[in-house]
């Protein structure tokens, strides 16, 4: 009796003693010499008053005219009623574990799930694809979590033929890490899978040179691939560590990649690494493999992403390979930038575009981008196919999905393929804002607080030549009709702030019209700056109603004076142009602000102007245009809050800004961190009162009152 209690007690994992009428906790030790491991993808259960029995099985054959599955049968586990509640409890917490890490299981998996139990004479079962996907994906989970080590879990997707294809993982582990027979384990799992013999061969002759082995699977419109990689780091790196020049060409991976429906589909990648490659070297070696005109998305996508990584880390860390595969015309680039710590927000820019030229619609690519942005950036491969076809591959969001990090890590912190650290690592979250250092600054801030008002307020960056201005806001509010009581709290900022008197009496003048007040501070090089606007949104709607509309309307009336000393003053009359469409701003902002020339910085502003014109409808981008009497001020400002990209989207050119107004870079990214999460409002540009060269960029924490109100700014 003792040793049949015994068995019970293995059943469940937290166990408790049954004879004894106390919640006194027993240590369980697992033994598991004896233990085997099996792979079920159908199940029933039945009951009795004493005992629950779960059937588990493998289906194995499918008759079409019968409607019947064959499932053979491999376990009957058979559980007491009070050990059946606890197990399903604890798989209950398990799932709810799961999901909270990876995602709700949608309803489809929820019906796939139904599927794979035993079927009864009345159910019929379907063999579809993704059935199959599905018990082929859970195979070799399986086989990889028998290893017993820490797995990190690989995600990617990939755009051939005018298709997204996003069922693509890998799982990585360390043949250290595998521990005593660590080569006849990582075989045995190969075979398990199904490997070709003559593949399975290979594998094994390369196997002792090797540190790490990633399994892999795909699903595309055709075929569902297994995959299986060996990776010579450690050996490559020994043999830099001796040498002290530039290493050579070395072959970094060896794929083994076969069809699973027909195993004789296969073939042999090689992946080679050019180690310290500079920038323009890495370049030169893409241009030799893309095709001229096919390719250049891809090169286009390749520069920018050397561009942005070298912003955070020496270029040795940039791991460049090529890849070839024998018999067929594969020739690909694949970069790895994992060290540069981008999340794929950040390469928004790069990947929308490479989507738009490989005819993959809007709706289609964030379907997926929407979900996984946060993601952290792996590698970017490019090129050829095995059959010709142009392809990019985004490879992102490793982390550890089971197995104990204990037993050593997936790569250490010199790792070829991933960073030992699976998350993005921690930043500054948030900046110290003007009007928590500045008294005047933050007195201007509680004022307008006080209103209760509905509105908002954004913060700026502002980039001239060596010159980067943070410390600026503008809070802005919506102006109740009629209300004498709220337009006298309104003047009363104006008094409390020391505008001058003939510009408060001109404020006073206009506030009946005005839809929206505004109120800013800004801190830069030489002083401090008061500012005050009254935003006529309703003219703007009325010029969008009329027959013909109007080419231009004022929308802002501006009052701007130093803080120290109120007679430094100016105004300044923003006009906008409401018919004008993406394609009209680039044409005007070219020709009247750049002489129509495409020099620095007019194609940043066109990128970013090209990026919100394809989130965009005709008529929600608003365009306006600043002039200021009595200095050479002449600006365009473009409203993008419609768009509804987040500051980190553009990030690849607020860089450029960076970096050509000569910006220091560590700066630059410490107060881009505080706020990348935040919605990017509007750009605007041009020559400022003192005639330089600047281009400035809004963003707020909620968004802009047009899409509310029909305001103009939030």
């Amino acid at each position: 009796m003792v040793k049949e209690q015994e068995k019970s007690n293995l059943e469940v994992s937290h166990v408790s003693d049954q004879s004894n009428k106390t919640d006194e906790q027993i240590k369980v030790r697992w033994d598991s010499s004896k233990v085997r491991s099996t792979y079920v993808n159908a199940f029933d259960a039945s009951a009795t008053k004493d005992e629950i029995i779960l059937f588990l099985g493998m289906k194995e054959a499918w008759d079409s005219d019968l409607n019947e599955v064959t499932v053979r049968l491999s376990d009957r586990i058979v559980l007491s009623p009070f050990n059946a509640k606890k197990f399903l409890i604890q798989l209950e917490d398990l799932i709810h574990s799961y999901e909270s890490k990876y995602g709700l299981m949608d309803q489809q998996s929820q019906q796939q799930s139904a599927l794979n139990r035993i079927p009864s004479h009345s159910r019929r079962l379907s063999s579809s694809k993704e059935e199959k996907s599905d018990e082929n994906t859970g195979l070799l989970f399986q086989l990889v979590k028998n290893l017993n080590v820490e797995a990190g879990f690989e995600r990617s997707f990939k755009v051939v033929n005018a298709v997204l294809l996003n069922n693509r993982f890998l799982l990585g582990v360390s043949k250290k890490a595998v521990g005593q027979r660590a080569d006849d384990r990582l075989t045995e799992t190969c075979s398990l899978m199904g490997m070709p013999k003559n593949l399975l061969d290979i594998f094994k002759h390369y196997l002792p040179q090797g540190n790490y082995v990633h399994y892999g699977f795909e699903q595309n419109e055709k075929t569902i691939v297994y995959k299986v990689y060996l990776e010579f780091f450690e050996a490559i790196n020994e043999e830099i560590k001796k040498s002290k020049r530039r290493p050579g060409p070395a072959l970094l991976h060896l794929g083994l990649k076969w069809d699973i429906s027909d195993p004789e589909r296969q073939s042999l990648t090689r992946y080679t690494w050019y180690p310290w490659l500079p920038s323009h070297e890495i370049l030169q070696r893409v241009s030799h493999i893309l095709e001229p005109e096919r390719g250049e998305a891809a090169r286009q996508a390749a520069e920018q992403l050397i561009s942005l990584a070298l912003a955070r880390m020496p270029y040795r860390d940039i791991l460049y390979l090529e890849v070839t595969e024998e018999g067929n015309p594969r020739l690909s680039f694949d970069m790895n930038v994992y060290r540069a710590n981008l999340q794929l927000a950040e390469v928004y820019p790069l990947l929308s575009m490479l989507c738009r030229r490989h005819s993959i619609s809007f709706e289609t690519f964030h379907s997926l981008y929407d979900r996984i942005k946060p993601k952290r950036l792996g590698h970017l491969a490019a090129g050829a196919d095995r059959e010709g076809n142009s392809f990019f591959t985004a490879y992102y969001g490793v982390e550890e999905t089971f197995g104990e990090s204990s037993r050593g890590p997936l790569l250490s912190d010199s790792g070829a393929a991933v960073p030992s650290k699976y998350s993005l690592p921690p930043r500054r979250q948030r900046i110290i804002r003007v009007e928590e250092t500045d008294n005047d600054a933050g007195h201007l801030f509680r004022l307008v607080e006080n209103l209760r008002l509905r509105g908002g307020y954004e913060h700026s960056f502002k980039f001239l030549k060596n010159i980067f201005l943070t410390d600026r806001f503008l809070f802005g509010v919506k102006r109740p009709k009629g209300s004498a009581g709220q337009d006298n709290a309104i003047l009363n900022i104006c008094r409390e702030i020391d505008m001058p008197q003939d510009y408060r009496e001109m404020f006073r003048s206009g506030l009946k019209e005005a839809n929206f007040v505004l109120f800013g501070f800004e801190k830069n090089e030489k002083n401090r700056v008061y500012k005050a606007y009254l935003e006529f949104s309703e003219r703007l709607a009325q010029a969008v109603r009329q027959k013909p509309r109007p080419e231009n309307v004022v929308i802002y009336t501006g009052f701007k004076w130093d803080v120290s000393d109120n007679s430094h003053k100016v105004m300044a009359r923003y006009t906008a142009y409401p018919l004008f469409r993406a394609g009209d701003i680039a044409v005007r902002i070219a020709n009247s602000f750049y002489g129509g020339a495409r020099n620095d910085p007019y194609p940043i502003v066109d990128d970013i102007l090209d990026l919100a014109g394809t989130r965009t409808r005709p008529g929600e981008l608003l365009y306006f245009e600043a002039s200021e009497e009595g200095n050479p001020r002449n600006s365009f400002d473009i409203n993008m809050y419609w768009a509804n990209l987040q500051t980190a989207e553009i990030y690849p050119l607020l860089l450029n800004m960076a970096r050509h107004y000569s910006i220091d870079l560590e700066q630059f990214e410490e107060l881009y961190e505080g706020v990348k999460t935040q919605k990017f409002g509007h750009l605007s540009g041009g020559t400022d009162r003192e005639g330089r060269d600047f281009l400035t960029v809004y963003f707020s924490e909620k968004g802009s009152t047009r899409e509310i109100d029909k305001g103009t700014y939030y």
